[in-house]
């Protein structure tokens, strides 16, 4: 019985400095993991999230080369000014094409691109987070000054996303996808009707 009760109790002795060795280095993972995203500023942290998205979104996609090219052709088409629209009903691949298409137009062309697929993120969810995203990632690629502060009634803030987005002079193709899924819906008054030369937004 005692050899027994011996053998018991190294086997619980174990068991515990087990447990704590995997406790200790779980520990560790996570405080470097903090440390690593503390470091990482919130624009970029979302910029990351919206690419893993848009590659998640892409696998396996296959076809519609028709309306990658109109899409390409719109990018390319100086002449254009107009926001381009792709609609259609729900589950018809419309956030996967997006995808397809940013990747064809950044590796083929190397043309500035700012996306955004709406929920794909926590600042993604409505729109007042998710254009002052896009303006906060305007300035970090230095396409427009940092904006010191936006405004907060929704009419004057969405007077001035739309003066910001007018009044671009570097070149610069922003994608949003599934805006019909945001949070309080607005009516677009942030997006001008005519695009600046240097803009392109679909």
């Amino acid at each position: 019985t005692s050899s027994y009760d011996s053998i018991e109790l190294y086997e619980e002795n174990q068991l515990k400095e087990f447990e704590e060795f995997i406790y200790e280095k779980l520990i560790n993972a996570i405080e470097t993991q903090k440390n690593i995203s503390d470091e990482i500023s919130s624009i970029d942290k979302e910029i990351l999230e919206q690419e893993k998205f848009k590659e998640d979104k892409q696998k396996g996609f296959i076809g519609r080369e028709n309306t990658l090219n109109k899409i390409e052709n719109y990018v390319l088409n100086d002449k254009t000014n107009e926001p381009l629209v792709i609609y259609g009903i729900s589950g018809m691949g419309k956030s996967a094409l997006i995808a397809k298409a940013i990747d064809n137009i950044f590796k083929t062309k190397k043309i500035k691109l700012i996306y955004r697929f709406v929920g794909a993120t926590q600042n993604s969810t409505n729109i007042k987070n998710l254009l002052i995203s896009i303006c906060d990632e305007l300035a970090n690629k230095n396409i427009i000054e940092d904006i010191k502060e936006y405004e907060i009634e929704e009419y004057k803030f969405f007077k001035q996303i739309n003066e910001i987005l007018t009044n671009i002079e570097k070149s610069i193709v922003i994608f949003i996808d599934a805006l019909d899924q945001l949070q309080f819906k607005d009516c677009l008054e942030w997006l001008p009707k005519k695009l600046n030369k240097n803009i392109k937004k679909e």
